[in-house]
């Protein structure tokens, strides 16, 4: 990895710290402070204060720059030594930045929890092996010990989709299957994923069972008369697994007493499951992604089209490169089966509406006719069966710290599980989509911890006594008999823990910095737009205040994305640009194994644009749940004080309510509504018209504010103000 900054900029290279050097840059939490150190930072790593000592010379105090966790054997116990005061304000303001930026990464994961989760790797009971992240280790003698106790892979014993016949390649550079030390790398985790999946179909796990027998329906149906929300989208459907119709069917059946056509379903036998398996994944193949974002990585893609699954390249490369310790190496396995059983899922699902020969699993009239959306599991508040699959199989959707790291230094870090649907509420595609902002799913009263998963249960998946272990018969039991130390909910469930809000805050401010001209309005406006709509506001009083109440502290990215509507100028009328796309045509060459024709696609790659380009404006539009119960304002009467306004109801809400409230959040959202306020008020006083007037020097003066999860207030109706709690 290069060193910066930019030499473009007349600033020449700095030499990377030790944990830029094996993380690489933390690219969420790129801050000026580090302008001025001495090394590039990764700020990955914690920064701690030093300790001032005396000179055994001079007898004067020295100050010496910390020794913070060392970024291989942070499992060792740190020392103390070297830490203490601050030598200077600099240090005391990366010590809180990193703080800040590592509880966005981690997710609230504190550097000796991730220490702590990692000391060893097991593959037999009660006997431990070194996990690479202590000091004085000899890989050496770790590398056979971990070797001779893996699985071994059986690829006779492979459900037909895995199988080497079913895999394509790209041209040079890419990654190869038919080259023999990629294969031997990828067919463990293979290995695993078939050992997973024949593991559901033999326990007869009930996602399994829903996804090869649910019925796929319409979510505005004859038989739910009421659904947990409105439709999230036009025909939007749903996959409702055996329990849910054998319920509705007792409660709707028509005529009453009606025997439950699908009542064969749990008698199904393990061949029976197997044989479904197969005929829903004949036509799946495999390749590994075509290409590498500079700053992100996709974990795997399903090329819907071709019936083609591809998985990054990034795990298996440093793999094989012997760039991970035994336990990266373990997680790096382990997570690359679950993309490869997350993609699959995605595959059974089109197989599902597209290619079943069961019509009797199904009441869509014409499925050849539907698109590509997925369907919402049981009335669930999200549709992405990948996520879905990982969140019953293993209790959440597996992350790390570094998941958007640079491809060439990627190392798992901070290994954790999160809640799905995701919390809070986000309209991103590629986390799949939601239903409205009322659902349960998004209720406060979600579960929304943050699990830390330790080394030693990803190395128990891959050894081979967990599999052949007779005592435990049935493997998925327990979330596949995850080990859980800690969880984590504070940081998470704050507004802070919105990370997704927080990158739109951090582009848009970026953006105000350009003068007028240069500023992409299109992406200002649809930033703010998105963020004003974290609650939307397209309701009566009575829904917008239900949606308020269910938001928690999330309500405050609402707030702040109507000041920054209450920045820019109002759009009259639309605007258009053309899209920056970039097409490329991706060949497909069938592998040594692989019988079929050359395969090709056209397409336009995701990481050409990383966030996406916005190609559109709308017209400026505010609905008024306060003053006129939910109505649209026409677009020729909107100012900017409809959306100050809007924030201003909204404290009022809570006021009246008696709600607990963030006072680092309420006090910065009234202090920048009341400047916004009075620079607009200024130009009405003018002459000129304010609607097309940018308040962009006001808004700079946002402070995102200072992480105090636990400071709250509350209104007092005698004092008239809020009182701290």
């Amino acid at each position: 990895m290069a060193s910066g900054p930019n030499p473009d900029l007349g600033q020449p290279p700095r030499p990377l710290s030790p944990w830029a050097r094996r993380y690489g840059k933390n690219h969420l939490a790129n801050d000026v402070v580090f302008d001025r150190s001495v090394l590039e930072h990764s700020q990955f790593a914690p920064e701690h204060p030093p300790l001032p000592s005396l000179s055994p010379k001079t007898g004067q105090r020295n100050h010496r720059q910390s020794p913070s966790l060392h970024p291989t054997f942070y499992a060792d116990r740190p020392s103390l030594d070297g830490t203490g005061t601050f030598a200077s304000g600099d240090e005391e303001d990366k010590f809180f930045i990193t703080d800040f930026a590592l509880n966005n990464i981690t997710r609230g994961i504190a550097p000796w929890q991730v220490g702590a989760t990692n000391r060893h790797i097991q593959f037999l009971p009660f006997e431990g092996i070194p996990s690479g992240h202590h000091a004085g280790q000899d890989g050496q003698v770790i590398t056979p010990l971990y070797e001779r106790l893996l699985i071994v892979p059986d690829e006779d014993t492979w459900l037909p989709v895995f199988r080497k016949d079913r895999w394509f390649s790209r041209a040079s550079p890419h990654l190869n299957v038919d080259d023999p030390v990629v294969w031997r790398e990828l067919r463990i985790s293979l290995e695993l994923a078939n050992r997973i999946l024949l593991a559901l179909v033999k326990d007869k796990h009930v996602f399994l069972q829903t996804m090869l027998y649910g019925v796929l329906s319409h979510w505005i149906n004859n038989t739910v008369s009421n659904p947990p929300s409105a439709e999230p989208a036009p025909n939007a459907q749903v996959l409702l697994s055996h329990s849910y119709t054998a319920n509705m069917w007792t409660t709707h059946a028509q005529p009453p007493g009606t025997s439950f056509p699908l009542a064969d379903v749990p008698t199904k036998t393990e061949e029976e499951w197997r044989h479904r398996l197969i005929e829903l994944t004949s036509n799946v193949d495999w390749a590994f992604t075509p290409i590498q974002a500079a700053t992100r990585r996709t974990d795997g893609i399903m090329y819907h089209a071709l019936n083609i699954i591809t998985l990054d390249v990034t795990k298996i490369n440093m793999i094989i490169q012997n760039r991970f310790t035994p336990a990266e190496r373990c997680v790096a396995l382990v997570t690359q089966a679950s993309t490869i059983l997350h993609e699959l899922m995605h595959a059974i699902g089109t197989s599902r509406k597209f290619h079943d020969p069961e019509t009797r699993y199904s009441t869509l009239a014409v499925r050849t006719d539907d698109s590509l959306a997925e369907p919402y599991i049981d009335y669930g508040g999200a549709a992405e069966l990948g996520y879905a699959f990982e969140n019953a199989v293993f209790g959440g959707v597996l992350r790390d710290a570094c998941e958007w790291a640079d491809p060439d230094t990627y190392i798992p870090f901070a290994n954790h599980l999160i809640k799905w649907p995701f919390m809070p509420r986000v309209d991103d595609p590629t986390l799949g989509a939601n239903a409205p902002a009322d659902h349960p799913d998004f209720g406060p009263d979600r579960d929304n911890a943050v699990t830390i998963v330790p080394s030693i249960w990803f190395s128990r998946l891959l050894s081979d006594h967990f599999w052949t272990d007779d005592t435990r018969p049935r493997k998925s039991d327990d979330f596949f008999q995850r080990l859980d130390y800690w969880r984590t909910t504070s940081w998470y469930n704050s507004a802070w823990g919105y990370s997704h809000m927080r990158a739109l805050l951090s582009e848009f401010l970026n953006e105000m910095k350009n003068s007028p001209g240069e500023r992409d309005r299109f992406l200002l406006a649809e930033r703010a737009n998105l963020m004003a709509r974290s609650v939307p506001y397209d309701a009566n009083h009575d829904i917008y205040c239900g949606r308020l109440d269910i938001a928690g502290d999330y309500w405050v990215w609402s707030a702040v994305g109507l000041l920054m509507l209450a920045t820019l100028p109002i759009e009259r009328s639309a605007r258009t640009r053309l899209p920056n796309t970039q097409w490329e045509t991706l060949y497909f060459f069938p592998s040594d194994a692989n019988q079929g024709p050359r395969r090709q696609i056209r397409w336009v790659p995701s990481t050409i644009e990383t966030p996406e380009r916005p190609t559109t404006i709308s017209v400026s539009e505010v609905f008024d749940p306060f003053g006129r119960d939910g109505e649209v304002i026409p677009v020729d009467e909107i100012t900017h004080f409809h959306f100050l306004d809007l924030v201003r109801n909204m404290i009022y809400h809570f006021a009246g309510r008696l709600a607990l409230v963030s006072r680092p959040w309420l006090d910065e959202i009234l202090r920048m509504e009341d400047l916004i306020r009075s620079q607009r008020q200024r130009e009405l006083n003018g002459d000129s018209p304010h609607v097309t007037f940018w308040a962009d020097d006001v808004f700079r003066q946002f402070s995102l504010p200072v992480y105090q999860p636990f400071s709250a207030c509350i209104y007092n109706q005698g004092q008239n103000d809020w009182v701290d709690v």
